[in-house]
């Protein structure tokens, strides 16, 4: 069975780093200070996480939660508040 060759992705063309060498808009420090935060904790979710879950003093997410807020996806505070007033712990 013969297999067929993977195409190769040229990431300088999709849509959104164009954008970037075409926008002017410069963001603004804390902004630029977040989105570098934010590249840095998703090179390793795993490891960015691990020492926050043994923090006595940081808010008591769910795991999925964390994992969440360190990729810069959305937090289900739904879920966040459903853990703080549940009786057992899942």
């Amino acid at each position: 069975m013969e297999s067929i060759p993977k195409r190769k992705v040229n990431p300088s063309t999709f849509a959104w780093v164009i954008r970037d060498t075409i926008d002017l808009h410069v963001l603004s420090p804390i902004l630029k200070q977040t989105q570098e935060a934010l590249e840095n904790f998703s090179h390793d979710i795993k490891l960015t996480k691990a020492p926050l879950l043994n923090l006595p003093h940081l808010p008591q997410f769910p795991n999925s939660e964390w994992s969440s807020l360190l990729s810069g996806r959305v937090v289900d505070l739904d879920h966040v508040l459903a853990g703080e007033y549940t009786i057992s712990h899942n």
